[in-house]
């Protein structure tokens, strides 16, 4: 399902607090995060990460580099390190359009939790 987070306002005895809330969107999710993901435009065009993958395979063919090899060769040569060495493997945005850093700070935490429920059901 889509959702989105919106920032919302919550009554309690000591006044009202800004945060934000999960809504559910009522039409379901016809892509995959991959696809999702996809940068758009030509795609004829090479990306930096084909670009990386291509120089890569042509540096490190006769032989194994440490890392540190690699990076200065990489650089050297115009790659930036992002696109030779990767994003992080898993990356989660929250954006609340919210000011108040307490109520963000309750809206990450139960992303980050929602998150480790779903890595926990997927490992069985």
């Amino acid at each position: 399902l889509a959702f989105a987070v919106q920032s919302a306002q919550v009554q309690s005895n000591a006044g009202v607090i800004e945060t934000s809330r999960v809504v559910w969107e009522s039409a379901a999710v016809t892509i995959t995060a991959d696809e999702a993901m996809t940068p758009q435009g030509d795609p004829d065009e090479r990306s930096a990460v084909e670009d990386a993958k291509d120089f890569l395979r042509w540096l490190l063919a006769d032989r194994p580099l440490s890392s540190k090899t690699v990076r200065a060769d990489a650089e050297g040569a115009g790659h930036a390190w992002i696109a030779v060495h990767g994003p992080a493997p898993r990356t989660k945005i929250v954006a609340t359009g919210s000011a108040d850093r307490p109520g963000n700070m309750f809206a990450f935490a139960r992303v980050a939790l929602g998150e480790l429920e779903a890595a926990l059901i997927a490992a069985g």
